[in-house]
């Protein structure tokens, strides 16, 4: 897995941040509190782009 990768809108005071992390079969998701808990995943060309 690549490297996880902080929202750009975390920040100050709130720690309710998302990371993400690029995939060889898409991608990764998961709560920056809890590096170690589950994470979501989301296949590659499962994105709806209309």
């Amino acid at each position: 897995m690549s490297r996880w990768h902080k929202s750009s809108l975390s920040g100050g005071d709130n720690n309710d941040c998302a990371e993400l992390a690029l995939t060889d079969r898409g991608g990764a998701i998961r709560d920056s509190k809890d590096p170690t808990g589950q994470v979501f995943t989301v296949p590659s060309g499962n994105a709806d782009r209309s």
